[in-house]
């Protein structure tokens, strides 16, 4: 099980401000749901592919369930994908702090990280090599579920957000894609 890297634990403490300042929860990160983030980014900056079908099309609620997270009673999922080019500055927090913007910019996106349903996220965060560029990718699995939780208390206090960076002119734009988010609810029972 894997716990948030401080890059990923900078991304949570942007994503539960937005919550806390609407008056929702703020959301828990889940050991499980990070390796299933975690292993979606690291797939799709290996396999050159931008998708919520992952490795041997999977979608978002089988990868988290592959990664063992319990889905039991009532419960739900989502997944928001993002990947951009790293810019100029030091370190890829103003990567992440953009990438950020981006995904609550989009109201499919914007939707599942202020869903007050969702309970829990994992977050991963790689870099590598997209398309021919230098990026930056996330992978954010959203979840809620009346079944057993991992919660990931074993890493250190969430660094508080850094200014951003005053940017260096770069000679070409980056790039940035935010497809449209993946959101699942259990079918009801047919009687």
């Amino acid at each position: 099980m894997s716990t948030a890297s401080s890059i990923e634990q900078e991304m949570l403490v942007l994503i539960n401000q937005e919550r806390t300042s609407r008056g929702l929860d703020p959301l828990q990160l889940e050991t499980r749901l990070n390796d299933s983030s975690e292993d979606h980014s690291e797939w799709m900056l290996e396999s050159d592919v931008f998708s919520h079908t992952g490795s041997g099309g999977s979608s978002a609620t089988q990868r988290m369930e592959m990664a063992g997270f319990d889905f039991s009673g009532n419960w739900r999922s989502g997944e928001n994908i993002a990947w951009q080019s790293e810019r100029g500055a030091p370190g890829i927090s103003d990567d992440v702090a953009q990438l950020h913007q981006n995904l609550m910019n989009s109201p499919g996106h914007r939707a599942n990280i202020l869903n007050p349903d969702f309970k829990f996220i994992g977050i991963g965060i790689e870099t590598g090599d997209m398309q021919g560029f230098d990026a930056v990718m996330v992978t954010q699995n959203f979840a809620a579920t009346q079944g057993e939780v991992m919660l990931d208390n074993g890493s250190t206090t969430p660094p508080a957000p850094t200014p951003p960076v005053e940017e260096t002119p770069q000679p070409e734009e980056p790039v940035a894609e935010v497809p449209e988010p993946e959101v699942t609810e259990p079918e009801e029972p047919v009687a």
